[in-house]
C-alpha cells in the first residue's frame, strides 16, 4: 500500500474552483437542474460564492411552472431553446442521478459547460466553508494525518483515507465512489454482531439504524436511543411503539454531550439538526444534554454516534463507559474538518488496544465513519 502523498494530494485541482472562476469571468448564465432535497444547499453555495443562477430545469412536469426563490421551474424541453446562453450545475447529489442527467445534456451541449461536484456540505450546519480551507486543514495537520493512516488496520481503510482527502480537496465524486461501501455502521468486515448486544445509538433519528441493527441479528439484550430533535423523537417513538414488542428500546429524548447540562439546538426536524453554536439561528430552542457516563448501563457492546459535530465532545462524556466496557464504537468523523484526527486520537487515548479502520458510506463526502474495535 502507497504512503500519503503530501505533493500530490495538496495539487489536486478543485472542481470548484474552475466552477466559480468560469461563473465570474464569462457573460455566461447559470441554470440548475434538479430541485430536490440537495436544491437548498445548492443555493447556500451559490449564496456564498454571490453567483445568482436563472433557471432551474427539472424533469418532472408536476414541477415545471413552479418558483423557487424567484427562480421558474422549466421542463428540459424548454431548456433546449435557450441552452446556447448557459452553463449547468447539476444539483443532486446521487452518483446514479449526475450520470442520467449529464448524458442527457450532452445531447445538446458541450461537457465543458456543464458541472457537477460535491457542495453538499458547505451548506450544512450553517457554518459554510471555503473549498480552500481544507487546504489549510491539510497541511497544518498532515502529521496528524499520517498518524492516522499508521494506525489503520487494513488496506481498505488507508485507500479511504486518501480518497476522502481528494474528495474533499477536489469535490470530485469520483474518489468517494472508489471505495463506497454500503452496511454503514455494520461492515461485515469490521463488526461481528452477536444475540446478546447492548446497542447505543447517539443520533438515532427516526429509527433507521436501529432497524438496520435489528434486521442483522436474531435477538439483542438491549437498545437505548438518543434522540433530542422533539419532531423526530415523535417519529421515533412510533416507530418503537410498532416494532418493540419485547420492550428492549429505551428512549432518551437527549442530546449527547460531554457533560449533563442545558444546551442549544438546531432542531429543524431534519438529519442536519444539531447543538447550536449561531446565538441568531432561528431555530434555536433549549435541549437537555446527557453524558453518557451518567447513564447506567449494564452492558454496552456498539455506540454508534452520528450527531452532526458532536461527536468528540459525546466521547468526553462516553470515556468511563468506553473504558469499561470496550465496545465496538462507530463514529462519524466527517461534521468537522478536526473530527478526522481528533476522534481517532481521543480513542486510542481512552484505550490503546482498539484497532481503527475507516469506511466511506456515501458516493459523496459525507458519511465516512471511523470503527473502532478491540479485537
Amino acid at each position: 500500500m502507497k504512503k500519503i502523498n503530501y505533493v500530490e494530494i495538496l495539487n489536486e485541482n478543485s472542481l470548484i474552483n474552475n466552477f466559480v472562476e468560469t461563473c465570474n469571468n464569462t457573460n455566461i448564465k447559470l441554470a440548475l437542474f434538479g430541485c430536490g432535497n440537495a436544491l437548498v444547499n445548492a443555493l447556500g453555495f451559490l449564496k456564498f460564492f454571490n453567483i445568482t443562477p436563472y433557471k432551474i430545469i427539472d424533469n418532472d412536469f408536476c414541477k415545471v411552472g413552479e418558483f423557487v426563490n424567484d427562480l421558474e421551474i422549466i421542463s428540459y424541453e424548454a431548456f433546449k431553446s435557450i441552452h446556447n446562453e448557459y452553463m449547468v450545475l447539476i444539483v443532486p447529489q446521487d452518483v446514479k442521478a449526475i450520470r442520467e442527467i449529464k448524458k442527457q445534456l450532452m445531447e445538446i451541449m458541450s461537457e465543458n459547460f456543464i458541472y457537477s461536484f460535491d457542495f453538499i456540505y458547505f451548506d450544512f450546519y450553517n457554518q459554510i466553508q471555503s473549498y480552500l480551507s481544507y487546504r489549510d486543514f491539510f497541511k497544518e495537520n498532515f502529521d496528524e494525518i499520517l498518524w492516522l493512516f499508521d494506525n489503520l488496520e487494513d488496506d481498505k481503510s488507508k485507500e479511504t483515507l486518501i480518497a476522502f482527502l481528494k474528495g474533499r480537496m477536489t469535490q470530485d465524486y469520483k474518489y468517494y465512489e472508489s471505495v463506497y461501501c454500503e452496511e454503514q455502521y455494520f461492515d461485515k468486515e469490521i463488526v461481528k454482531l452477536t444475540d446478546n448486544e447492548t446497542f447505543i445509538d447517539c443520533g438515532a433519528w427516526d429509527g433507521d439504524t436501529i432497524i438496520d441493527f435489528m434486521n442483522r441479528v436474531n435477538s439483542y439484550d438491549n437498545i437505548y436511543c438518543f434522540e433530542p430533535d422533539s419532531v423526530t423523537f415523535k417519529k421515533l417513538e412510533s416507530f418503537v411503539k410498532d416494532n418493540d414488542s419485547s420492550k428492549k428500546i429505551v428512549l432518551f429524548e437527549n442530546a449527547v454531550w460531554k457533560k449533563s447540562e442545558i444546551l442549544k439546538f438546531n432542531a429543524i426536524g431534519e438529519t442536519q439538526s444539531n447543538v447550536c453554536t449561531d446565538q441568531n439561528s432561528i431555530y434555536s430552542t433549549e435541549v437537555k444534554a446527557i453524558a453518557l457516563d451518567d447513564c447506567s448501563f449494564d452492558n454496552v457492546t456498539q455506540i454508534k454516534m452520528d450527531i452532526e459535530g458532536s461527536e468528540y465532545e459525546a466521547l468526553i462524556g462516553a470515556t468511563r463507559t468506553i473504558r469499561d466496557f470496550k465496545p465496538r464504537l462507530t463514529i462519524c468523523a466527517y461534521h468537522k474538518y478536526e473530527d478526522l484526527v481528533l476522534i481517532p486520537r481521543f480513542i486510542k487515548q481512552i484505550e490503546p488496544r482498539y484497532k481503527l479502520f475507516l469506511r466511506q458510506h456515501k458516493p459523496y463526502g459525507s458519511e465516512l465513519v471511523l470503527y473502532a474495535v478491540v479485537k
